[in-house]
């Protein structure tokens, strides 16, 4: 081929690339605009409980289909190093986005000043709430799903593996697990199917697994991180109250299906974190899957694009699909 013609092909292979590109982005914006314009909330701003003078809110998204008595629903729980984010931050609209598919989608707040715990406690009350409101937005409380990512991740796989736990020892330290926020405390906290993304878990682990070649990563083992400020010292110097913020310490067979999804270029939380809770559950028997995304980093847009979007979705279907009949367990559904 003579140099000329070499020239041309390279510039076309530029030129597709280039468009390519262009409309790879476009329809990424597309679908931001789509979810941004067209998803509204059910009720927004109800207050499910009053935390130290605050009012702590959530919004809901109910199916637009009178036929059905009730639907499968989706608590999603935003990221926010646990002091920050918002239910109306990014990811929302994704979350919100599974109305379109039959789930109830209900997104709150939980974000405090107050150390862990306190996070926990007021995920547990959204819980409680769904089930105490369920008649009024056709809510099936057989089928409760959590989705958090980054801290809602960890709050989410928190949710998943303490259903029955009220109180949590490890040495000389006691942590309250289920917490007495909202006014629904004799309704069950526990969930059926959790979704975790790029959720830290073993805090104590995290700079021992650091991704390679981030240009700054997170030392977590610092007193200024977000896991010290989470529990008010530097977690080197406070194993037992780190091992009380892990979820793995809580696997039991009896925990409900997990997805987990981390990215392997995270520089924020390594995917480490992901590996160990999903070898706890599987050790345990608790049916867990595992996606590892190649070059993912935290809160990559992959995360939300069509074709993961669609796995979350399959993942709670299947999870929520009709199995033979059972007896139900009076603990979730009835009040204690």
């Amino acid at each position: 081929m003579s140099f000329c013609a070499s020239s041309r092909v390279h510039l076309f292979q530029l030129f597709i690339t280039h468009w390519l590109s262009i409309l790879f982005a476009f329809s990424v914006y597309a679908y931001r605009v789509h979810a941004q314009q067209f998803i509204s909330s059910t009720e927004s701003d109800i207050v499910y409980a009053h935390v130290n003078g605050k009012d702590m809110l959530l919004d809901i998204y109910v199916p637009d289909n009178p036929q059905k008595s009730s639907f499968p629903v989706i608590v999603w729980l935003h990221g926010g190093t646990w002091f920050s984010g918002s239910k109306r931050g990014f990811g929302v609209n994704y979350a919100a986005s599974m109305v379109k598919h039959g789930f109830v989608v209900v997104c709150a707040n939980y974000v405090t000043n107050e150390r862990f715990p306190a996070q926990l406690h007021n995920c547990k009350a959204v819980i409680r709430w769904v089930r105490a409101n369920a008649g009024k937005f056709r809510m099936d409380t057989t089928k409760i799903g959590v989705w958090g990512e980054g801290a809602g991740g960890h709050l989410a796989a928190m949710l998943g593996c303490t259903g029955d736990v009220k109180v949590a020892t490890v040495g000389t330290t006691t942590m309250d697990i289920e917490g007495n926020v909202g006014p629904h405390l004799n309704f069950s906290s526990r969930v059926h199917a959790v979704v975790a993304l790029y959720a830290p878990t073993d805090f104590l682990k995290m700079d021992e697994h650091a991704v390679e070649d981030c240009a700054s990563p997170v030392i977590h083992n610092q007193p200024t991180s977000p896991e010290a400020l989470l529990l008010g010292a530097a977690i080197t110097t406070i194993p037992d109250k780190v091992q009380l913020a892990n979820p793995i310490f809580y696997v039991t067979p009896d925990d409900p299906p997990f997805l987990l999804q981390h990215g392997t270029a995270d520089c924020n939380v390594p995917p480490n974190q992901s590996e160990l809770l999903d070898e706890a559950l599987t050790k345990a028997g608790v049916p867990s899957t595992l996606d590892l995304y190649d070059g993912y980093r935290h809160w990559d847009t992959g995360f939300y694009s069509f074709g993961n979007l669609r796995r979350i979705r399959t993942f709670f279907e299947q999870v929520f699909a009709p199995k033979p009949a059972a007896s139900t367990s009076p603990s979730e559904e009835q009040p204690r």
